[in-house]
């Protein structure tokens, strides 16, 4: 069969029975899908379509159809099992609780709605603490955190040593106490200034007080470390969480914050 000039031999080619009804179509030929002799032209495809399993696929390089298959197999493979693959593999080494916290429902009853989380926080320590908890939205910074902040002044909210506090906040993918990401998200918002002096840094601060001359002055006693807990692989919407702060004055790190979840459904 003769070759046309530009074009392989093929199901395509004008002057066949079907390229005739192509042509009454809007002839489609391998300019116009980007088949080239590599199986795809640089237009359409930026990979090299020759490797030996392209031929024990669909032979060796020859008719046009061959080199779609080889194209579209290639695309395929690359473009589809391969980052299913990769998708598996990332679930393997911990992506899998990136995935159950970003589908998790937020717990309404609506569509876009959101349900509560209860934040119970017992300060075992005989220390008063400052800091900051909340729940916020890690991959929606233009969602605004719901978070409840703890000062040392009269005038802010106090948790005295051997007190509690139960509180009802928005959920949130992220549950939060002092975490960075929390207070980044806050300062996006409302502003960090918004907060109490003493709840604007990182993890909680231990205060004792002390009288010096007459006078009632803050002794800082310590810090404990940030804690962060994800929807979904941690803890779900509308159950109640639960922070112990506690102190061992003869541990490697005094304070620590230990977090409990009671789910909604629970009669405990």
């Amino acid at each position: 069969m003769a070759h046309g000039t530009g074009h392989r031999p093929g199901w395509g080619q004008p002057g066949s029975d079907r390229g005739k009804r192509l042509d009454r179509l809007g002839r489609i030929d391998e300019t116009r899908l980007g088949i080239s002799d590599s199986g795809c032209s640089s237009r359409a495809d930026p990979f090299r379509t020759d490797a030996p399993w392209a031929d024990r696929l669909v032979g060796p390089h020859g008719s046009w159809e061959a080199e779609l298959v080889r194209c579209l197999a290639y695309r395929w493979i690359v473009l589809g099992a391969c980052p299913v693959t990769l998708a598996l593999l990332a679930g393997c080494l911990g992506g899998a609780e990136i995935f159950f916290n970003q589908t998790a429902s937020l717990g309404g009853g609506s569509v876009g709605g959101r349900g509560d989380v209860r934040l119970l926080v017992i300060n075992n320590t005989p220390f008063k603490a400052a800091f900051v908890t909340g729940t916020y939205d890690q991959t929606d910074m233009d969602s605004s955190p719901a978070f409840q902040a703890f000062g040392t002044d009269a005038a802010d909210t106090n948790l005295d040593g051997n007190d509690d506090n139960l509180t009802t906040q928005q959920c949130g993918r992220v549950f939060s106490v002092g975490s960075a990401g929390l207070l980044a998200a806050i300062d996006a918002g409302s502003g960090l200034d918004s907060l109490p002096a003493d709840a604007r840094e990182v993890g909680i601060r231990f205060f004792s007080e002390t009288t010096v001359d007459g006078e009632t002055e803050l002794v800082e006693r310590g810090f404990a470390p940030p804690l962060e807990r994800l929807l979904g692989t941690d803890f779900n919407c509308n159950s109640l969480l639960i922070c112990y702060l506690e102190y061992d004055d003869i541990a490697a790190d005094d304070f620590r914050i230990e977090f409990r979840v009671i789910p909604a459904e629970s009669t405990r």
